[in-house]
């Protein structure tokens, strides 16, 4: 799940197959979560070095390139990764049976606050607050309320923080959920989609699907192993 967001001032919307120009950029190191979950794959490599591999790779596909030493640089972009922290509280609905009986159901659902906090570092503060009835809010309240791993990139114009004045640029926050993976095989996929979308302004959230782990996935020439004749079905 990607969100990115840009400043009306800030151009790099480019059609298909049109490069942008390069950008010189350095690297922040934010703030770390470790979540609500202990979970081995994440608190083995909260090297912030480990990260800067990856997001190098992915910020170059859109031209954006890493500061040398001595040279002048366009954009600091501070990262903020971990895990996102869920608080549950149990809540307690009474209801009648047909036979007059009252029943209690407990259900865990995640905090207000916890709600609040990550659909902030996720990106979908707005679906999940948009009060009228709809299927996007439900679907959002949800997907806030897993445990996920996430980053977010937030680039600031350097030249103007040199003059004590903080300027965002542009805004990329991307996640995907911690079930079925770990933050190894998730941090080089993460970065690989969200890749496309680094600069940009989006209407919506974007969903995108791809392969965990490293590497890209190739199709071959498809091969007919052998076709096998239906049964004839006697009458």
């Amino acid at each position: 799940m990607v969100r990115a967001w840009s400043s009306d001032s800030y151009e790099r919307n480019m059609p298909d197959g049109v490069v942008p120009e390069p950008e010189v950029y350095a690297l922040f190191r934010g703030q770390f979560e470790a979540g609500s979950i202990r979970d081995d794959s994440l608190l083995g490599v909260p090297d912030f070095l480990e990260v800067v591999g990856y997001l190098k790779k992915a910020l170059l596909t859109q031209n954006y390139v890493m500061a040398k030493p001595d040279q002048p640089i366009d954009l600091l972009i501070v990262v903020h990764w971990g895990q996102t922290y869920i608080e549950e509280e149990t809540i307690y609905y009474e209801f009648e049976d047909e036979e007059g009986f009252v029943e209690v159901l407990e259900v865990e659902q995640i905090t207000d606050k916890s709600l609040w906090e990550n659909s902030l570092i996720l990106g979908t503060a707005d679906r999940v607050y948009d009060w009228g009835p709809n299927f996007q809010r439900e679907e959002a309240i949800a997907t806030t309320s897993d445990e996920r791993y996430y980053f977010v990139l937030v680039a600031y114009d350097f030249q103007e923080l040199l003059q004590r004045k903080k300027t965002v640029r542009w805004v990329t926050q991307f996640s995907v959920d911690t079930s079925g993976t770990n933050y190894l095989d998730a941090l080089p996929a993460m970065t690989r989609v969200a890749s496309q979308y680094f600069g940009k302004n989006l209407k919506d959230l974007e969903f995108d699907r791809t392969h965990l782990g490293e590497g890209e996935v190739e199709f071959g020439e498809i091969e007919v192993i052998g076709i096998e004749e239906e049964p004839e079905v006697k009458k």
